[in-house]
C-alpha cells in the first residue's frame, strides 16, 4: 500500500514557527494571560465566598422566624 508522502517541514497555514522570536513572545503573552485570567478567578471566588457567608445567617434567621411565628406551620 503506498503512502502519501509527508513533508516534515509542512507547517499548518499562518503559522508563525518560523519567525524568530514570536514563539517565545507568543508563550510569555499567554502565561500573562492565564496568570491574569487566575487572579481575576480567585478575586471572583472570595467575593462569592464573602457574600455567601455573609448571607447564611440571615437566611436561617429569616427562615427560623417564618417557622415559629406561622401558625399554619406551628401545628404540623
Amino acid at each position: 500500500m503506498p503512502q502519501s508522502p509527508q513533508s516534515p517541514s509542512s507547517s499548518k497555514a499562518g503559522s508563525d514557527d518560523n519567525v524568530p522570536g514570536e514563539s517565545a513572545q507568543r508563550k510569555k503573552k499567554n502565561a500573562d494571560a492565564q496568570a491574569a485570567f487566575r487572579a481575576r478567578r480567585a478575586n471572583y471566588i472570595a467575593t462569592l465566598e464573602d457574600a455567601g457567608s455573609s448571607s447564611v445567617l440571615p437566611l436561617n434567621l429569616l427562615v427560623h422566624q417564618f417557622i415559629y411565628q406561622s401558625p399554619t406551620l406551628k401545628q404540623s
